[in-house]
C-alpha cells in the first residue's frame, strides 16, 4: 500500500471529521428555536438522540436521508423546494417525538412541532441553500481511519475470500428449502387490494410529486404494506426462532414473543431514470445461538431479517432484497427479466443472487427463514395459506420509543445508531472493512452491506449499482 494512498485516505478521513454542519442560513431568533436546540443537547448529551436520518445543521430537527440527499441538485423550483423540506420536516418530526419520549420532556410536543414548522417555512424562499448542502457529502458508515489502520487495500480482499464458498452454502439451503417442524405467521388483517389499484395509486403519486417521488398518503401507504404483507415460515428449533416485538429487560435487548410485530418502513430508489417505491418489512427475534458448544462468532443477543420489495411503476413487484438488521447477508431475489446482474468486476463485492419462484398475480408472498441463524430459506408465491398465527404491522418508527418502565427509551443509541448488547464477536476480524462492529444490530440508514466493498442499504442508487437492464420489456400484469 503507497504512501499516497494512505495520505488521500487520512485527508478524506479529516474533511469528512470536518463536515458535521451544513451551510444553512441561520433562522432569526426566537424563543421555541432554543427549545428546539436544547432538547436536542440533552437527548445527544445522554447517548439517546434519535440518529436515523442527518440533522440539516442549525435546525437539528430538520432532517434528511440519502434519498432527500442525492435530490439537492435537482431542487430548481420553489415547489421542488417545498417538497423537499416537507419531507424533511416529516423526518425531522419522528425524530423530534422519540426524543421527546425518550427524555420525558414536559415542554409540550405539540409548540415544538410548531417552531419545526415554522423552521421549514424560513428555508423555501432561499433559493441558495440546496446548493450549498450539496457540497457536503452525506455520512458514510465506513470509518475511513479503520481502514487506514487495517490496511483495507489488503484485507479487503482477505475478507472477501470467504463469500464464494458461503454464497454456494446458502443457496443450496435456499433451493432445499424450508426443514420441519415450521411455524407459519400471516398479517392479522390480510387486505388485498383490488387489481389495478396499486397502478392507480402509483399514478397519482407521480403526477403530485414534483420530485418525481411516488409519495403515498398515510391511509394509502398502509394498505399497500397490508397487502403486500408476507406470510413468515418459521423452522422452530427453540424459543429463539419465535418473532416478537423487541423490548427492554434488565438493560438488555430481546423480544416480547407474545407480542407478535412485523416492523414496516418505506423508501425509494432509482431505476431506468424513474423514482420507484421500496416495502420493507422487518421481524425481530430474541436471538442467534450458538451452533455449537465452541465460540461462535456469530451468536449474540436480538436477530432478525428484513425483507424490502421493490414495486415498479406499474405497481407490480420488481425485486426482493433482504439483509440482516447488522447489515450482512445482503440477498436480490430479482422477480422480472428486466433486471440483470451486473459483472462482480464492475460491481466489487456481489450480493448473494437467488431466484424465486414467479410472482403470482393475487397471490401473498410466503417467506422462509431458518431455525437459529434466521436465514433467507425460501420465497414462493401461489399456495394456499394455511391456518396461521398472526401477527401485526407496526412503523418502524416505534423501535424508537419502546416502551421502558414509565417511560420509553429508543432501541438504537446515539452517535453509531447500534443497538447496544448485540454486539458479535466476528468484529474482531472484520473491523478492517471500516464498519462500526460488525455483527451488531443497528437502526435504518445505518446498514453497511459488504465487507470487501463499500455499500448501503438505504442507498437510492443501489439497484443501478448492482444491476442492469437485460431487455425493454413489461413483465407481469395486475
Amino acid at each position: 500500500m503507497s504512501l499516497r494512498f494512505i495520505l488521500t485516505l487520512c485527508g478524506l478521513a479529516l474533511l469528512i471529521g470536518c463536515s458535521t454542519t451544513t451551510p444553512l442560513p441561520n433562522p432569526e431568533p426566537r424563543i421555541c428555536d432554543g427549545h428546539l436546540q436544547s432538547l436536542y443537547h440533552q437527548a445527544r448529551d445522554r447517548g439517546i438522540a434519535d440518529v436515523q436520518e442527518q440533522p440539516l445543521s442549525p435546525f437539528p430537527y430538520l432532517r434528511a436521508d440519502r434519498t432527500l440527499w442525492s435530490l439537492l441538485g435537482d431542487l430548481q423550483t420553489e415547489s421542488q423546494r417545498r417538497e423537499w423540506l416537507e419531507i424533511s420536516l416529516e423526518l425531522g418530526r419522528q425524530a423530534l417525538r422519540s426524543d421527546h419520549a425518550n427524555l420525558g420532556s414536559d415542554h409540550p410536543i405539540d409548540s415544538l412541532e410548531n417552531c419545526l414548522e415554522q423552521q421549514s417555512q424560513h428555508l423555501i424562499q432561499d433559493a441558495s441553500w440546496p446548493e450549498r448542502l450539496a457540497t457536503i457529502p452525506y455520512p458514510s458508515r465506513y470509518r475511513t481511519e479503520l481502514q487506514v489502520i487495517g490496511l483495507y487495500p489488503l484485507t479487503s480482499r482477505l475478507m472477501g475470500l470467504p463469500l464464494q464458498d458461503l454464497h454456494e452454502e446458502l443457496k443450496s439451503r435456499f433451493y432445499q428449502g424450508p426443514q420441519l417442524p415450521t411455524r407459519q405467521y400471516q398479517p392479522a388483517s390480510p387486505a388485498r387490494l383490488p387489481p389495478g389499484q396499486i397502478r392507480q395509486w402509483l399514478t397519482e403519486a407521480y403526477q403530485r410529486s414534483h420530485l418525481g417521488l411516488p409519495v403515498m398518503t398515510p391511509s394509502r401507504q398502509q394498505q399497500l404494506f397490508a397487502h403486500y404483507a408476507p406470510v413468515w415460515e418459521i423452522e422452530q428449533g427453540g424459543d429463539f426462532d419465535l418473532p416478537g416485538a423487541p423490548r427492554w429487560l434488565n438493560d438488555e435487548p430481546g423480544v416480547n414473543p407474545l407480542e407478535v410485530v412485523t416492523y414496516t418502513h418505506s423508501s425509494y430508489t432509482r431505476w431506468n431514470n424513474r423514482w420507484l417505491l421500496q416495502l420493507s418489512y422487518l421481524v425481530w427475534f430474541d436471538q442467534r445461538p450458538p451452533a455449537s458448544n465452541w465460540l461462535d462468532i456469530y451468536a449474540g443477543k436480538l436477530d432478525g431479517l428484513y425483507l424490502r420489495i421493490t414495486l415498479d411503476e406499474r405497481g407490480q413487484p420488481l425485486l426482493l432484497d433482504s439483509i440482516h438488521p447488522c447489515g450482512c447477508y445482503y440477498s436480490v431475489l430479482p422477480l422480472q427479466t428486466s433486471l440483470q446482474l451486473k459483472t462482480e468486476a464492475s460491481i466489487g463485492e456481489p450480493p448473494l443472487l437467488l431466484k424465486p419462484a414467479q410472482y403470482q398475480s393475487g397471490q401473498r408472498l410466503r417467506v422462509s427463514i431458518s431455525s437459529q441463524d434466521h436465514m433467507l430459506i425460501g420465497a414462493d408465491w401461489g399456495r394456499k395459506e394455511a391456518d396461521a398465527n398472526r401477527y401485526q404491522l407496526q412503523s418502524s418508527d416505534e423501535l424508537r420509543r419502546l416502551p421502558w418502565g414509565a417511560g420509553s427509551q429508543n432501541l438504537f443509541s446515539s452517535p453509531k445508531g447500534l443497538v447496544s448488547g448485540t454486539q458479535r464477536a466476528e468484529k474482531i476480524l472484520l473491523w478492517p472493512s471500516g464498519i462500526e462492529s460488525p455483527g451488531a444490530m443497528r437502526q435504518w440508514g445505518h446498514h453497511a452491506i459488504a465487507f470487501s466493498s463499500e455499500r448501503h442499504f438505504d442507498d437510492p442508487d443501489l439497484l443501478q449499482q448492482i444491476f442492469e437492464a437485460a431487455v425493454n420489456r413489461q413483465d407481469g400484469s395486475d
